[in-house]
C-alpha cells in the first residue's frame, strides 16, 4: 500500500475538514449510491430492523435513505455527531470513501470492529493503488492508498473476516465525469470550452475504489 509520510497531525485535520468540499460529490450523486449501497447490503442481511452505523458520514445522506430509527451517522468533524454512539453494539458498519482519510486506520477498525455484535459485518469502500483508474496523492485528505493484500491484512488484524473484494461502480453526475476525464487526460481549456454531454445526466461509472466486506470473527 501507499501512504503519506509525515501524516497531517489532529490540528490540520480539523482546520482543513472545517470547510471541506468535494466538488466530485454533489448531494444528489451521494444519494444515488446511498440507495444502490443499501440495494447491494441487502444481499448481506441489511435491513431496516438492524442497528447501522455508518461511520465518516458527512451530511448523514446514507442514513436518511435508510429510513430507519436504527439507523445512525457519526462523523468526527460534525458537530452534531452524538460521540455517544460509538460506546453502542451494532449489526452494520459502513464507512463510505473514508478509510483513506483516516491517519491511523489499524487504530480505527480495530475500534469499529470491537462495535460489532457477533458475525456483524462491515463495509467499506476506498480508494485502491491496483484498479487500473487514475489517482492522485492529496494529503492532508487522502493519506492512504490500498492494494488487495493490505485491505485483507487490516480486516484480518482487526478481527474480521473477509467475505467480499470487488471493484467499485458509483453513480456520477455526467458533466463531472467528462471533467475528470479532462483533467486526468489534461486536455487544454480552448479544446474543453468546444466539448459538452448531450447524454444522460447520470452515469454508472468505474472508479480508483473498492469495495469490501468483511465480519466480526472475535
Amino acid at each position: 500500500m501507499e501512504f503519506t509520510d509525515p501524516m497531517p497531525n489532529q490540528k490540520q485535520l480539523r482546520d482543513f475538514y472545517s470547510d471541506y468540499r468535494d466538488f466530485h460529490a454533489p448531494d444528489s450523486t451521494v444519494v444515488a449510491n446511498a440507495k444502490k449501497n443499501i440495494q447491494f447490503l441487502g444481499k448481506y442481511g441489511l435491513t431496516r430492523r438492524m442497528r447501522l452505523l455508518d461511520y465518516g458520514c458527512g451530511k448523514n445522506l446514507f442514513v436518511a435513505q435508510g429510513k430507519s430509527k436504527n439507523w445512525h451517522g457519526y462523523d468526527e468533524y460534525n458537530e452534531n455527531s452524538a460521540a455517544s454512539l460509538l460506546e453502542g453494539e451494532f449489526d452494520f458498519i459502513t464507512l463510505w470513501g473514508v478509510l483513506e482519510h483516516l491517519p491511523n486506520p489499524v487504530r480505527e477498525i480495530k475500534k469499529l470492529s470491537r462495535m460489532l455484535r457477533p458475525q456483524g459485518r462491515l463495509a467499506l469502500t476506498t480508494v485502491s493503488s491496483e484498479t487500473g483508474m487514475p489517482y492522485r496523492h492529496k494529503p492532508p485528505e487522502h493519506v492512504t492508498y490500498w492494494t488487495e493484500d493490505a485491505l485483507r491484512r487490516l480486516l484480518h488484524q482487526c478481527g474480521l473476516k473477509t467475505i467480499d473484494y470487488r471493484p467499485y461502480y458509483m453513480y456520477q453526475d455526467s458533466s463531472i465525469y467528462l471533467r475528470c476525464i479532462f483533467n486526468a487526460a489534461k486536455v487544454p481549456n480552448e479544446i474543453r470550452k468546444h466539448v459538452s454531454w448531450q447524454g444522460k445526466p447520470r452515469l454508472l461509472v468505474p472508479t480508483n475504489e473498492v469495495m469490501v466486506l468483511g465480519y466480526r470473527v472475535k
